[in-house]
């Protein structure tokens, strides 16, 4: 029986505890009086422990709060006293948990239940919103446990604002775990009829439902996840650190190893079958820069200051966040790139920044939610401290490709899927976050990168050409065992094929003279680099090294 599903019932207010009675005595009527009584017992007490580890919870981020403000106000302060205070609250949070006196819980349970409409309009989380004032932690809970879609719990899609629906889907919950042996009917019959006889009774409906409980897991779950350190498949109550955490997906998932590989194998057939791959794309520098608006030179006043006269490019993609007191402008063509690259492409957005920030800057590039629906990883979401990895991503890394304007933040292993993007400086603080002196920003130069020949035009080009090399027909329809990587490696190689080229620092080898006499190409170093970045043969004149005389031994 998945305790998910029953608490989520209970904090439907339309259902509490009454209906979910009403359904349990209906589908384990033949199974006992007992039987379901010791169901009922079971979920009563795994609910009021949940409720009490969110107290007690709640109470130690309060405290918390306060221990800081406190020692921000008193420096003199000392840990020892602060702690000590936390644990004489805890303990008081706990007495009154188990006291006598009404606590949320049994104040929502003995509510009359709320009017519902049967066209199943009624939406559970606004409820609990509204209500957020006089159930603090009742609401928390509800928004973590009636977030999580209810098909992510079982394996059938329903819709959960549906009643009619929810209810089925708990009948099919209880179908799945319906498997009491008779000696334990029996056993329980027997325990209900004397449970109030004396304690030994009593306990003997304590061993009953702890074989009640092992004969419904019958089939070993696996527990490929939990949700509020739950099993999201049985119930079962887990390490809450079991597993991966995916908080972009829900703040509170943790999916385990073998689980995660299922679901990359399954979506990889999904990809395919649309002939896509995956594009991980940064944010600031690749798609979008943003400043401080503190950070604004004298020279970039005018972006504070837009008119009719303004060029519409510009106005139309320069924007004031005043609720961040950031400007943000976006990068030219960014819009058609997203279009085009989503018709071979499922795109996440993976950036270092904050989630916040992050949500703010999809909005802006992706305002109808067309391209990365939930698909936004950001520093919170990246298990990894000091830089990104692609653990968390439920695509196979031979189908990922990333695109990002620095190495660096990328592990060691995840860099072979990287297009490394030639970075977007438009404000003036770019040039002060790397030091560089004496140059000016796009912005105070009031330019800006070209529309059709600019970096996201140019490596547009480079991604369809890897995508159509991995979906070429001519190698077969099976591309399971096709790696993007490799796919990758070739293209870049196209760039310098069948290229003789001399590199030099300073033409002072013999070399550098054989290259001069035999027509060859003398370029420095940054030629090659150049190539590399932006996947493309280079002008060698810009890169020409002049030959020097050869000084003869003496």
């Amino acid at each position: 029986m998945n305790l998910l599903v029953c608490f989520a019932f209970i904090l439907d207010p339309r259902n509490k505890k009454q209906f979910l009675e009403i359904i349990l005595d209906d589908h384990y009527e033949l199974e006992g009086k007992a039987i379901v009584e010791l169901k009922k017992i079971h979920i009563k007490n795994e609910l009021k422990a949940l409720y009490e580890d969110s107290c007690l919870s709640s109470t130690t981020s309060s405290t918390s709060t306060l221990r800081k403000r406190s020692n921000s106000n008193n420096p003199t302060s000392t840990t020892t006293n602060s702690n000590h205070g936390d644990r004489l609250r805890n303990r008081m949070k706990k007495s009154q948990t188990s006291s006598s006196s009404i606590s949320e819980l049994d104040k929502y349970l003995g509510e009359s239940v709320e009017n519902f409409d049967t066209n199943g309009s009624f939406e559970i989380l606004l409820w609990w919103k509204v209500n957020s004032l006089r159930f603090l932690i009742l609401s928390r809970m509800a928004k973590d446990l009636l977030a999580i879609p209810i098909s992510t719990m079982v394996s059938e899609s329903v819709n959960s604002s549906n009643i009619d629906d929810f209810a089925e889907v708990l009948d099919t919950e209880l179908d799945s775990t319906s498997d009491t042996s008779p000696e334990q009917k029996e056993d329980a019959n027997e325990t209900y009829d004397h449970m109030d006889i004396n304690r030994t009774k009593r306990q003997k409906i304590d061993d009953v439902l702890e074989n009640v409980e092992t004969s419904m897991k019958k089939d070993i779950c696996t527990h490929p996840g939990t949700i509020v350190g739950m099993c999201f498949k049985c119930g079962e109550k887990m390490d809450k650190k079991t597993g991966v955490a995916f908080r972009y997906i829900h703040k509170v998932l943790r999916l385990t190893k073998d689980e995660i590989t299922r679901l990359r194998e399954r979506d990889l057939k999904n990809l395919f079958s649309q002939k896509k791959l995956c594009l991980d794309l940064d944010l600031d520098h690749t798609l979008l820069h943003s400043t401080q608006i503190t950070d604004l030179t004298q020279e970039e006043g005018y972006l504070m200051n837009q008119s009719e006269h303004t060029q519409d490019a510009l106005r139309e993609s320069l924007f004031k966040l005043d609720s961040i007191q950031m400007l943000t402008k976006l990068r030219p063509f960014v819009h058609t790139f997203l279009k085009e690259a989503s018709e071979l492409f499922e795109m996440y957005i993976y950036t270092r920044g904050g989630r916040a920030y992050a949500l703010e800057m999809v909005n802006l590039i992706d305002p109808k939610k067309v391209y990365f629906d939930s698909r936004v990883i950001a520093l919170t979401d990246c298990p990894k401290t000091h830089h990104k990895t692609l653990d968390v991503v439920l695509v196979q890394e031979t189908a990922i490709l990333i695109l990002d304007d620095t190495e660096r933040v990328w592990g060691k292993k995840d860099k072979e899927n990287l297009i490394l993007m030639e970075r977007y400086h438009f404000f003036a603080s770019s040039c002060k976050e790397l030091r560089c002196k004496g140059y000016k920003s796009l912005s105070e130069l009031k330019l800006d990168e070209s529309e059709v020949d600019g970096a996201l035009a140019r490596i547009l080009q480079v991604l369809k050409r890897i995508h159509h090399m991995f979906f070429d027909l001519e190698l077969g329809d099976n591309f399971t065992g096709r790696d993007v990587r490799q796919v990758m490696g070739t293209v870049r190689g196209e760039i310098l094929k069948g290229l003789t080229h001399i590199i030099s620092i300073d033409g002072e080898h013999e070399r550098c003279h054989w290259a001069t006499q035999q027509n060859k190409f003398l370029v420095q170093p940054r030629w090659l680099e150049a190539a590399n970045y932006l996947w493309k043969r280079q002008p060698e004149e810009i890169f020409v090294v002049i030959v020097k005389e050869i000084k003869e031994n003496t």
